[in-house]
């Protein structure tokens, strides 16, 4: 049971920090700079946290492996973007190549769903959810770069919104296939 657990609460811990990475986007909050990048900052380093415990607690190499570790990957590349003492234009670079990582892994997690005989419906809308919110983030990152800074925070806001709305469906759907496989972490051995 040890090793469901840890996949289960790496899911819940990526979606608690895509959420705060959500709220530090979201330029409508009115939140001062600090807190914004401070939420932006702990949320990326909790979504690397959730995607590496998942990609531990998984037995076998599989696409979905391969994919959280990717998304963390990019969850520290974002991190690097947020803390580097480097050029506007390098963080926003290291921020768009992060979110095309996750969006990257996510995708894959898609597809290993896909291939399963006992597909997680919750799974599959939850990541592909995310791969297309990280897309549409790392898009509005090229679109800011680009002169198009509306454009492109707006695409960064919703994009943000829609990985984290997809993470948490992602969450529910491991926790719905860890009480179908009789290994829910409220079970005593």
């Amino acid at each position: 049971m040890g090793q469901q657990v840890i996949v289960l609460s790496g899911a819940w811990i990526q979606a608690v920090g895509t959420v705060a990475a959500a709220i530090g986007s979201t330029p409508a909050l009115y939140l001062p700079h600090i807190i914004s990048k401070e939420l932006r900052l702990v949320g990326n380093a909790l979504q690397a946290l959730g995607n590496a415990m998942e990609a531990a607690g998984e037995s076998t190499i599989s696409l979905e492996t391969t994919g959280n570790k990717i998304q963390a990957l990019g969850n520290l590349t974002v991190i690097y973007g947020i803390v580097a003492e480097i050029p506007y234009v390098k963080k926003q670079q290291f921020e768009i190549a992060g979110n095309w990582l996750q969006a990257f892994g996510a995708l894959l997690a898609v597809i290993d769903e896909l291939k399963e005989i006992r597909t997680e419906l919750f799974s599959i809308i939850g990541n592909t959810m995310q791969s297309w919110g990280n897309s549409m983030q790392a898009v509005g990152g090229i679109l800011e770069l680009r002169g198009d800074p509306v454009t492109g925070q707006n695409l960064d806001v919703n994009g943000s919104w829609i990985q984290a709305a997809g993470a948490v469906i992602a969450a529910l759907g491991q926790s719905q296939e860890e009480i179908r496989n009789g290994s829910g972490v409220n079970e005593s051995s």
